[in-house]
Formats: structure tokens, sequence, C-alpha cells
């Protein structure tokens, strides 16, 4: 079906050709095309169990195509092309990102041979200088993205289908949004050996984003939101307690954040609460007590930059996340819910570590050596913030958090996750390419190394994991 999505959008946006030359409408195309090498070594923490590394290199092309038939009225699309190398189209998921080429029918079955696939299509009515509504799938992001962003950095980017307005006032922007995440259609199959129990099961999102307009000098931008999740799509098991898993969700969503800078000095805020109830539903479809959603974010980073030091900025983060404890888990659900955060800026450039029940302490130093070139080193120390939860794998890191992750209590309880070491550097040629390189370490803490509360029995993973990265990326 995306296939021929894919296909339907190519074809219409062809004829704008002659339109343009006409005079009659504006056609606009970009594209970008990108080839990123991810090593790993020791990937699961433990160099003697096979395989101990891994290499996975992955492409993506991205066109963009827009057309304007007028003043009011536009319409914009972006197709994907993204695979791994050296994979056929009847593997099932792999790769470094713990997913295969993304052509691929729905979250089980084989993959699809490679084409380009639908990930934005819409269309936006400016009904009037202040306002305008876009409807389709698109991209949606506020804020610094630490609550929902575009993701780019993944082979696919975050989308949502539905509708979005944004509205200019004297007081500020508001934006309004109605995305539909899931549709499930009664009695078909869901992922996981489950099936719908409702008679239209589906998981929507209603929410509203506030950005402060006119503001003090030293006042960078303020914005708060409030997002409503309602859903009921049977999904996941007893012991699933992420919210984008769950039946019966209704959960309210609320927050702010805010950029200040003072002369050489800039801080940086966010805070987010969670709350209301949710359920699972056991391995045979039957809906399990609800439990209380209490779920909180906050963070807070601050920055000091010497510009005669090669444009340096020297920064400093605390993040924490809430956690269930076992005495807990049953009737509450306390583990924060990270939705769709900005991942690569999260909690290291190696990406092992998501959010969730996690607090991270990190010192950065950022250079501008040449007008081309940055680079910069950063360093991360993880723990949970309640060691009874689990720890909460990152895009990269499901071979280090595997295994069938348990609530602990007493003596294996531990808090100590690990520390990471980040070093990387990109430099932008003529042209439109650049190149981005980096390299990271992660040392286990205890309780990494404490393989009881990763799966029974099995060696500790206590060897550091050693990760090189390197990308290239084109644009035109």
């Amino acid at each position: 079906m995306k296939r021929m999505l894919a296909a339907a959008a190519l074809a219409a946006m062809m004829p704008t050709a002659h339109a343009q030359d006409k005079g009659s409408a504006d056609f606009t195309h970009s594209a970008e095309f990108r080839v990123r090498d991810v090593f790993e070594q020791n990937e699961s923490g433990n160099q003697n169990v096979e395989p101990s590394h891994h290499n996975g290199i992955l492409q993506r092309f991205k066109l963009g195509l827009g057309f304007k038939a007028n003043e009011k009225f536009s319409m914009t699309a972006t197709l994907l092309q993204s695979s791994s190398w050296g994979q056929s189209a009847a593997d099932v998921p792999a790769g470094s990102e713990g997913v295969g080429d993304r052509s691929s029918v729905g979250a089980v079955g084989p993959n699809q041979p490679n084409f380009l696939e639908v990930n934005e299509a819409y269309a936006t009515w400016m009904m009037s200088d202040e306002f305008h509504a876009k409807i389709g799938r698109m991209n949606f992001t506020f804020g610094d993205g630490s609550i929902m962003s575009v993701n780019d950095w993944q082979q696919q980017p975050f989308a949502f289908d539905g509708v979005a307005t944004h509205w200019e006032t004297e007081v500020g922007r508001f934006q309004f949004f109605a995305f539909k995440y899931r549709d499930y259609s009664a009695g078909i199959g869901i992922p996981g050996g489950l099936t719908a129990t409702t008679s239209d099961p589906q998981h929507d999102a209603y929410g509203v984003v506030y950005d402060l307009k006119h503001m003090p000098e030293w006042l960078k931008s303020l914005n708060a939101h409030i997002i409503q999740d309602v859903g009921d799509a049977v999904w996941g098991s007893a012991t699933n307690t992420t919210i984008q898993s769950t039946q019966n969700i209704s959960a309210l969503r609320y927050g702010v954040g805010a950029a200040m800078a003072f002369g050489a000095f800039d801080v940086k805020a966010d805070y987010e609460m969670n709350t209301g109830k949710n359920s699972t539903a056991s391995a045979t479809g039957v809906v399990l007590t609800d439990r209380t959603i209490n779920q909180n974010m906050m963070q807070v980073e601050g920055g000091f930059s010497v510009p005669g030091l090669m444009g340096s900025r020297f920064s400093a983060r605390y993040h924490m996340d809430s956690g269930t404890s076992a005495a807990d888990a049953a009737t509450k659900d306390g583990s924060y819910d990270p939705y769709f955060y900005d991942r690569l800026s999260a909690a290291g450039l190696m990406q092992l570590v998501g959010w969730g029940n996690l607090t991270d302490i990190s010192v950065a130093w950022s250079l501008k050596p040449t007008d081309n070139l940055d680079a910069g080193v950063g360093y991360h120390m993880f723990s949970k913030t309640n060691s009874e939860d689990f720890v909460r794998p990152g895009m990269y890191g499901t071979k280090l958090f595997t295994g069938a992750q348990t609530l602990t209590t007493g003596s294996t309880a531990s808090s100590n996750i690990g520390s990471e070491i980040d070093l990387w550097a990109e430099h932008r040629y003529q042209g439109g390419l650049s190149m981005l390189a980096s390299v990271g370490e992660f040392m286990p803490g205890s309780d990494t190394k404490n393989r009881s509360n990763y799966g029974a029995g099995g060696p500790a993973n206590s060897d550091t994991v050693t990760q090189f990265m390197v990308q290239g990326k084109l644009t035109f």
C-alpha cells in the first residue's frame, strides 16, 4: 500500500512541471542522500559472547516535493528509500537500528523490495496571514524536541496522520493538532498474538502548543503544551509498561519549556507531567486492572560560551525522568513514557540508553575550529531513577540491554547503569556534501554488569562497548 501511495504521489507531482512552464503554478523539489556506517565492538557488553561486534551500513534517499497551486493552497510530499546494505528482500528486521528495510509491510512479515515510500503527504490551506491548516501525513515538532520531534536521524522520521493548525496572535503562536497514531479493524491479528476486543480499536492524540511571541531580550523562547492521549488498541503484555503499548489509554501530558541567555551564559529547561490511567492485556486478550499513570520528566542545561576560543561552548545538563518500584508495578505506572522525543540529543551519541526511568548527568565541550568544521566531546553518567525498574534501551542498545528484563529488589537492585564518553566532528564541503564521524565508549556500571537483571543466567555485561560511526550526506 505504501508503495502504491508513493507511486501515486510521484506521478501526481510530475505533471506540475508543465504547469510551471506555463506560469500557472510553482513546483519545487529537494533531495538528500546519506550513507551511515556504525561499528560496535563488544555490543552485548561481553567480548566472549558471539557475535561480539556488529557492523551495519544504512543508506537513505529522501525526496521532497512541493506544489503551490496559488497563494492559498499548496501540497507537500516527502518520499523515502531506506535499506541496510547486504539485506535481501526476504530478511526480517535487522540492522543497527533494530529495523530492517523500512519498505517492510506492517510490523511483522517479510520485507518487500526497496521502493520509495511516503513519509509525508499533506495539503496546506492558508486561510489568512495569521491562520493556516495542514491535513494529511506530516512531521511535527515543537519546542526543543524533548517531547515531539521529527527525529530525522532515524532511517524513518516520525510522521503523523491527521490535522494540524497554526494560529498567529498578538499574545503568541498557537498550534492545535489531532493525530491518529494507530487504527486496527475489529478481529484482525495484532502483533504479539493478540486480537482486537473493541469494535474499532484505535489510538488518537489531541493537543495544543503555545509559544510566547513578544519576550524580553534575555528570554529566547517559552512554550507550553497539553496533549490528551486516548487509545483502546490491544497491544503488548502484562509486563509492558510503555504508554504506546497498552489498551484503554487515557493520559494527559502537559509541560513547559524555556531557553534564556545572559551574556555569555545560556540556560535551557524542560518539565513535563503525564497523568491518567492505562491497562494492558494478558496473552489471551483479557484486560487487566487499570493502573494509575503518574510520570514526570525534568531537565536543565547551562552553558558558557567563549567565542575567542574557537567558538567554544561549555555545558552541563541534568536530566531525570521517573520510574516504577516493584511494589507499585501492579497498580501504578510511574515509568516515564518519552513519547516522540529527539533521540540523538537525549542520552549520549552512542544511543545505547533511552529515556524512561533514567537519570543522566552530563558535561560537554563543543567548538568550531573553522567555518566548515564543528567538533565536540561529551561525558555522561547514567543511573536508574528507581533502582528496581528497567533500563530502557536506546536506538542501538538492544544488544546490551536484552533479554527478559524484570523488576529487581533487594541486594540485586542497583542504580548504576554506566558512563559514556563521546568524541565527534563534522566537516561541511562545497556542493552540499558533509561528513560526520564519532567514536564513543560505554563503561558498564554495577546494574549493567548484573546479568540476572536482564534474563536468566549468562555472563555479566562487564566489558566496555566501543562504537565508531561515520556518515556522508549530500543535499541538493
